[in-house]
């Protein structure tokens, strides 16, 4: 329990060398579970280091120790806070491993799948939105922000008014405009309450769209 508490501390520390010091004894006395692998890559998704985090579920499956939603999404976390621009990449084939191996994705999942997509190209968004639908999750209000922040590639931190919004993606092509729009009205015709950012990007958007379609 120590060992797992401090793999988890130091992981948030983002001390690499006490973490792998710590994983190293846990390996070689034996100890290995899915709680103590959990921490592991927990302090990985910390760190946002993917190779670390992948090489943790492989020894997990080589030792035949189930892994569930919680591991796989830590993974994804990695990928969401790592600086790699093709860590959306490496986020999908996560997705592609959970559902292979009979592990389904929640909500929460698909949040830390799209937060990962914060570099990667239009179309691959679109897909994963066409892959959340097909597994059937709901989506919600942080699910919203992050898929804003992928469309928007984070021009939107710190934006509180629609003034501030038409500022900050009034430039930003057309498809994407549509495709945030989109996304938009479909969560909210699902019943669910947007945050202040995504209530006020709603309302810039519903405006440039319609904007658009009378020109």
């Amino acid at each position: 329990m120590t060992l797992l508490h401090g793999l988890k501390i130091f992981g948030k520390l983002r001390d690499r060398s006490n973490v792998s010091a710590i994983w190293d004894e846990v390996l070689e006395r034996g100890w290995l579970d899915k709680f103590r692998a959990a921490a592991r890559i927990d302090a990985a998704a910390e760190m946002g280091d993917i190779e670390e985090a992948a090489a943790v579920l492989d020894l997990l499956q080589n030792r035949s120790i189930p892994c569930d939603e919680l591991h796989y999404t830590s993974a994804i976390n990695a990928c969401k806070n790592s600086y790699d621009k093709k860590r959306h990449v490496a986020a999908m084939y996560f997705l592609k491993s959970m559902i292979e191996n009979a592990v389904l994705p929640d909500t929460v999942t698909f949040g830390s799948l799209m937060g990962s997509h914060g570099s990667a190209p239009l179309g691959k968004i679109q897909r994963l939105l066409s892959e959340m639908d097909k597994c059937r999750i709901p989506p919600n209000a942080p699910f919203a922000e992050e898929t804003l922040a992928a469309i928007f590639q984070g021009k939107l931190r710190n934006a509180w008014t629609v003034d501030d919004v038409a500022e900050r993606i009034g430039h930003v092509s057309l498809e994407r405009l549509q495709v945030a729009h989109s996304v938009l009205e479909d969560i909210k015709s699902q019943g669910v309450q947007l945050t202040g950012l995504g209530s006020v990007t709603q309302q810039y958007l519903r405006g440039r769209v319609l904007q658009d379609i009378q020109s």
